[in-house]
């Protein structure tokens, strides 16, 4: 059994403590050690992890459209009620049928956070002409040969041309509607067509 002495006096009592007492500078450092070790470790415990996600409620009108960030493969159709999402700056891809393919750039938010968007309807525009395989154009670029269906454009006036060797350019502003198909169809005149700008 391990025995402690006991003072017999004040005096001695305070020879003892006195034994265990640090010196004034070196607890006045030991105190500040161990504040910066408890604010250390309040700040480890409180900062956010770097791995940390958002949960995102994404939805569209109308609902269904496919969903991808930043290029990924797709995270579903919304409405999507959960998706967990890095915070920070993204772009949200929003395709459906028939409908216009949206981008978004939004800022995700840290905790709980909603993307909400609407879809335009998207038009489309079918081509035939005589002679038929001529090359056809929309608003300055090539997009095929006729007969051509083109869709997922959106409405408004955009400019058509028909082109095939030895014939007149055929040349027309056609205005589509979203939702709606517009039909053309161009007859070339035979003649010296004029030569097109590279």
């Amino acid at each position: 059994m391990i025995k402690h002495a006991i003072p017999r006096s004040r005096r001695e009592h305070n020879q003892v403590v006195s034994c265990f007492r640090m010196p004034r500078p070196a607890a006045r450092l030991a105190a500040i050690f161990v504040a910066l070790a408890l604010t250390t470790g309040a700040r480890a415990q409180t900062a956010p992890s770097a791995s940390a996600t958002s949960i995102v409620h994404i939805v569209s009108r109308p609902r269904g459209a496919e969903v991808h960030i930043d290029d990924s493969a797709p995270i579903g159709r919304t409405p999507i009620l959960a998706a967990r999402i890095a915070p920070g700056w993204h772009t949200l891809h929003f395709a459906l049928p028939g409908y216009i393919d949206y981008d978004l750039r939004a800022q995700i938010g840290a905790g709980h956070d909603s993307v909400r968007i609407a879809l335009v309807r998207a038009a489309t525009l079918s081509i035939t002409s005589m002679p038929t395989h001529s090359t056809v154009s929309l608003d300055g670029s090539d997009v095929g040969e006729s007969p051509i269906e083109i869709g997922g454009l959106r409405a408004g006036v955009h400019r058509v041309e028909v082109h095939a060797t030895g014939h007149a350019t055929f040349s027309r502003d056609v205005t589509l509607r979203g939702g709606a198909t517009t039909r053309i169809r161009a007859d070339l005149e035979i003649g010296i067509a004029p030569s097109r700008p590279r």
